[in-house]
């Protein structure tokens, strides 16, 4: 088991967040508030996440 484990704050942007999990060769990161657990985050979320927002920037930039 890893024990080495990423962690980051309640406000850290998402391409932060990204961007540090592949850093460090990792799929997860702990959300903590306060020291306290909040949620977990997983490379494939905000992949879905940003591939969604992209394709609505899409849509919305074909509308006339």
């Amino acid at each position: 088991m890893d024990q080495n484990f990423v962690y980051v704050v309640l406000k850290a942007p998402l391409d932060e967040v990204y961007r540090q999990l592949l850093s460090t060769h990792k799929t997860a990161a702990a959300v903590l508030e306060d020291c306290r657990l909040k949620g977990m985050l997983c490379l494939e979320g905000i992949s879905r996440y940003f591939m969604v927002q992209n394709a609505l920037k899409d849509v919305r930039g074909a509308q006339p």
